[in-house]
């Protein structure tokens, strides 16, 4: 047997985990007003939905060994 420790992001911006592998072929402002601040807003408007995607995100960090990340969810009080 052998140890391995687990992989450690310094941070993850949650909202984006909605568009994940998507519009790659943009430069990053473009990405971020086409997809990156729409996500944010979505996530704004409907609490369920947030809950749903940091659930999934946090449960897909498990899965890929991440043992430590800073997440960031949004500006707004009620989703963070």
């Amino acid at each position: 047997s052998f140890f391995l420790p687990t992989f450690f992001d310094l941070h993850v911006h949650a909202p984006q985990f909605l568009y994940l592998g998507t519009g790659l072929h943009l430069p990053l402002m473009q990405w971020l007003d086409e997809y990156a601040y729409k996500a944010e807003e979505r996530l704004d408007a409907d609490p369920d939905l947030a809950r749903n995607v940091y659930s999934r995100l946090a449960q897909r960090l498990i899965e890929s060994g991440t043992g430590a990340a800073l997440l960031f969810g949004t500006i707004k009080e009620q989703t963070k």
